[in-house]
């Protein structure tokens, strides 16, 4: 039985998501032992690692999910299973059931405000970047161990009561409900002079549906200004469609990648046929580059990353921050009745044959995650750094601080799943 369709290949999505339904699939019998049988048959068949699945009775589980967890490689994080409404809401309409902010540990166990999307519940609030979460539903936040913890608080109940202290350290308890927010993808932009060379400043969240209006709507504004210089910040960018970065990629080389190959696409052996390569374009306003500075932490992912992989080849990618979460491999969507099913089902290459980046990309340049400064602040530790090379030409000495957790650990305690840590916000 094959279960990729020509009609899901075109519809090709990222390393995070996003596209095409089920094509040719037969359609599965909506029980649960029916939509068991579906996810084990794909797994078998077209997963990425499908001669590794060990063989079980489906009809034993549950539920989807939980086959799912045991059907699992072991460097597969990302495979998940999600209702069809909240997928499509997410992917198509650029919008989610939440409160509109994202959340951040630090490496001293603090929780601070990374980012909040305009006209949302938590923006009506006047959350913002830079605020510290104190307790939620009068828990401390000692008491919340990691990202899944503090997301069952903040849904336990229809609404969540949070205590914050702002930057200008007043304390206030906000009593917060969620409703639906529409996604900003791009969260901040800004133009710096540094001497005399123009440098764009863009911070993008996710590559989703409305993103490439969005970034053809600054890049129109970048290209006006005669940018020389590009700080893409991809810190908080946890991947989507590939047909976005491909576009995203293509504004930042312009006619300096044009008609390079930006990503292949490696699928097992049962679908080579389904192999693939996506080139670079040349769309209006692209700025063609021969650099580009990339800030990133362990949340840029997926076709974030294939943005810094696809690159290289082509152009200096100045890598600054943190290293990338390590996703080299994309996934199409499969409909189970009301809900889809993302498997892993093809690695991500770039012109130079570079794939199995399983550890992430390492930055030329580490600093941490800022959050006590608000995006487009030139004293922000990242964005300071990269400000700091294209005026200077290289880096500060660098001054090594100790911290009770390692990096290693603050990225697990951030982490969520699935679809939420796609959107990468409650």
């Amino acid at each position: 039985m094959r279960w990729i369709s020509v009609a899901v290949v075109v519809a090709l999505i990222s390393c995070g998501g996003g596209g095409g339904g089920g094509g040719g699939d037969p359609a599965p019998e909506c029980s649960v032992s029916g939509k068991n049988q579906f996810v084990y048959e794909v797994m078998k068949d077209s997963y990425l690692w499908y001669d590794s699945v060990p063989d079980v009775d489906y009809t034993v589980y549950s539920s989807p999910d939980q086959l799912l967890d045991v059907l699992r490689y072991p460097l597969d994080h990302w495979s998940y299973i999600e209702s069809k409404a909240a997928f499509d809401q997410y992917y198509e309409e650029g919008r989610y059931l939440g409160m509109g902010f994202s959340l951040k540990f630090d490496a001293s166990q603090n929780l601070w405000v990374a980012f909040v999307f305009e006209d949302s519940p938590a923006a009506v609030f006047g959350f913002e970047r830079t605020d510290q979460i104190i307790s939620i539903n009068d828990r401390p936040v000692s008491e919340f161990h990691d990202m899944t913890a503090v997301w069952n608080e903040l849904y336990r109940y229809t609404s969540a009561d949070i205590l914050k202290r702002a930057d200008d350290h007043t304390v206030q308890t906000i009593t917060i409900a969620y409703d639906n927010v529409n996604i900003d993808t791009v969260l901040h932009k800004e133009i710096f002079t540094v001497g005399t060379t123009n440098v764009g400043y863009l911070v993008f969240e996710s590559f989703i549906e409305q993103s490439s209006s969005e970034l053809d709507t600054v890049f129109a504004e970048f290209k006006a200004a005669n940018i020389e210089e590009l700080i893409l910040d991809l810190r908080y960018n946890g991947g989507g469609r590939m047909s976005v970065a491909q576009h995203l990629a293509g504004l930042i080389g312009g006619s300096v990648t044009e008609h390079g190959v930006f990503q292949e696409y490696r699928h097992n052996e049962n679908y080579s046929d389904y192999d693939d390569t996506l080139l670079f374009t040349n769309p209006p306003n692209s700025l063609g580059l021969d650099v580009v500075y990339v800030l990133s932490t362990g949340d840029t992912c997926s076709a974030s990353e294939s943005i810094i992989n696809g690159l290289n080849p082509f152009i200096d990618v100045i890598l600054i921050g943190d290293t990338t979460c390590g996703k080299p491999v994309g996934m199409y969507v499969k409909e189970i009745c009301d809900m889809v099913l993302l498997p892993i089902q093809f690695r991500n290459l770039n012109a130079h044959g570079t794939t199995d980046y399983f550890d992430g990309f390492s930055p030329i340049h580490s600093v941490d995650d800022d959050l006590r400064n608000a995006f487009g602040d030139p004293d922000e530790d990242m964005l300071e750094m990269a400000l700091y090379h294209i005026e200077h030409g290289g880096f500060p000495p660098v001054i090594t601080h100790a911290t009770p957790f390692r990096k290693s650990d603050v990225r697990r305690k951030n982490e969520l799943h699935g679809l939420r840590r796609e959107i990468g916000a409650f």
